[in-house]
């Protein structure tokens, strides 16, 4: 069975030599630019004229359970007319750092990464931008803690230790959880993977982590419950989430083609509120669990359509980009606190990189 959920940027090491990927070199370079260019890209979008084709769409995947298996299992873009003689190219990938080495490589066109390797990738100058949102982070990752533990709160975690996987989501909102409750430097952290955090808890070598699905429900099977959730981060405006890239040359070539997969993904979504069993049996004959794992799995994401992607708390509309462009560069922030860069760019060029020309075209006037 493959797991669900993979979310951590394991491939990145925690020094800033590796973790900034290929880079390094580019950081300083971009970190001096004014954003124009991404500006000037992100006006780009809008679909007039010719349909222009590629003759393949490349597109990166993990095994996440939101709307994009649905669009793979109906087989919606392969079947859309308007990309008839287009070759649509699906790619499995583990973790968000593997999708920003695919996209630096030119072999993916739009792929998933999470917010915080989207984070890292335009801080390293890739270049790309966010034309759709997959699914906001909720019950899905959460911090468990053995009931046997004592702990009873974040403030229980004082001279405690909590397992990790270093530079993901997961790790942004316990940090961030720990700043605004006065805990950093006070709980030490243990930089582990979610299989590996799995087995030291059977073991009883932790009693606390901030884990993903499925792991996190295994911690909860074995004597566990929920302290704090990544949902509860969020409506404290530490947003976390897997967002879909696009690279900038592709949707500037090819805007019709962007603006239609974008109509599919929010097809997905909509089936999903309009018939979740269908929608759960899609995702489970993709990722071989079963429709009911599926859907419990599915209902602990929050999944955005296209309207309420548009408003002003997330992508926004051309011209007056949303919130989701300050979320990126806080957690750029975070990652120069935590190391794994020097520096980053101006805030522009996150402003930039959100663009939601390609949904706003395709839900039409």
């Amino acid at each position: 069975m493959k797991k669900v959920g993979s979310r951590g940027l394991w491939a990145l090491a925690a020094t800033t030599a590796i973790g900034i990927l290929i880079f390094t070199a580019v950081i300083p370079t971009i970190a001096s630019k004014s954003g124009d260019t991404y500006a000037t890209a992100a006006a780009a979008g809008s679909c007039s004229g010719s349909f222009a084709k590629p003759q393949a769409i490349h597109l990166a995947y993990q095994v996440i359970p939101n709307g994009d298996p649905i669009v793979k299992h109906e087989k919606w873009l392969e079947n859309d007319p308007k990309l008839k003689g287009v070759s649509i190219d699906w790619h499995e990938f583990n973790a968000g750092a593997d999708v920003n080495r695919a996209v630096a490589a030119n072999s993916v066109d739009v792929g998933l990464a999470g917010s915080t390797p989207v984070s890292v990738g335009l801080t390293s100058g890739l270049a790309y931008q966010v034309p759709w949102i997959y699914d906001i982070e909720g019950a899905n990752e959460a911090l468990a803690v053995k009931k046997s533990s004592g702990i009873k709160s974040l403030k229980d975690l004082a001279g405690k230790t909590v397992a990790v996987t270093f530079v993901s989501t997961t790790h942004y909102s316990l940090l961030s959880a720990l700043k605004i409750n006065g805990l950093l430097g006070k709980v030490k952290l243990l930089d582990m993977e979610p299989p590996d955090a799995l087995a030291a808890w059977q073991r009883g070598d932790i009693s606390a982590a901030y884990m993903w699905e499925p792991t996190l429900s295994k911690m909860v099977q074995d004597g566990g419950k929920i302290v704090l959730t990544s949902a509860q981060m969020a409506k404290q405006g530490y947003v976390t989430g897997d967002l879909a890239v696009v690279r900038t040359a592709f949707g500037k070539q090819y805007p019709c083609v962007v603006a239609e997969w974008a109509k599919q993904e929010n097809r997905a979504v909509e089936l999903y509120r309009s018939n979740p069993q269908k929608a759960a049996g899609d995702v489970a004959a993709e990722f071989g669990i079963s429709r009911k794992q599926a859907l419990a799995e599915m209902r602990e994401l929050i999944m955005l359509d296209g309207k309420e992607q548009l408003g002003s708390k997330w992508l926004g509309v051309p011209g007056n980009i949303g919130q989701l462009s300050g979320d990126l560069y806080k957690t750029a922030q975070y990652l120069i606190e935590q190391k794994v860069v020097k520096a980053i760019p101006p805030k522009q060029t996150f402003t930039g990189a959100v663009n939601p020309s390609f949904l706003k075209t395709a839900a039409g006037p």
